[in-house]
């Protein structure tokens, strides 16, 4: 335990204080990457986000490049949070379930697709904060629907192509009214969930292991 209470995240011989309210994110997870999972209310998210972008995380990290990638029904939020930041990188995914993928080695291109068009939208392969808004709207389907299976050869060809160890990459997904079935696949995925809450004018982030 550390001394103020808080856990800590063993990991490669580091410790790492997690759940520590008002602490700073950057001294948190500065030496870890990955995927995570964002935690935070729906109304709060453009604010939060916004802070992300341009608080004291963005500052601390000049040379992170950010993206935002909007599956179809967070299209509102993205479009708001590209007002705010038009010297961003805004990407949009259509209704990519309405696809129809005729095998695995499809899924699996699909997944390397998108994460080369991501790299190459910010010609940089390392360094990169994708924040990946409606993640769990995300799969893969068939003739017969969504296809469980396309739909993990996808997330893990994409998580795969981006996630070089030593690419220092993180990928922060935010998901709300999603597929059950795509939340519980990404929960195999997540290295830490990143909860933030709008306390008086700021921002509270808490980063829990799972």
């Amino acid at each position: 335990m550390a001394d103020n209470g808080s856990e800590c995240l063993i990991e490669n011989g580091k410790a790492y204080n997690i759940g520590t309210p008002s602490g700073s994110l950057d001294s948190t997870i500065r030496d870890l990457f990955g995927v995570f999972e964002l935690r935070m209310k729906v109304n709060d998210a453009p604010e939060i986000i916004s802070s992300l972008l341009s608080g004291d995380y963005a500052k601390a990290n000049p040379e992170r490049k950010p993206i935002i990638l909007s599956t179809f029904l967070l299209r509102g939020l993205a479009l708001d949070l590209q007002s705010k930041f038009p010297g961003h990188t805004f990407l949009e995914l259509g209704n990519i379930e309405r696809l129809i993928v005729g095998d695995s080695r499809h899924a699996m291109n699909l997944g390397d697709q998108l994460a080369s068009e991501l790299l190459a939208s910010v010609l940089k392969i390392s360094d990169i904060d994708i924040y990946l808004l409606g993640g769990s709207n995300l799969f893969i389907s068939d003739r017969k629907g969504i296809n469980d299976r396309y739909t993990d050869l996808f997330w893990n060809s994409f998580i795969s192509s981006l996630m070089n160890r030593l690419d220092r990459n993180r990928l922060l997904i935010f998901n709300t009214g999603g597929v059950r079935y795509v939340e519980e696949l990404l929960k195999g995925y997540y290295r830490a969930a990143i909860h933030a809450d709008l306390v008086h004018d700021s921002v509270d982030f808490q980063v829990i292991p799972l």
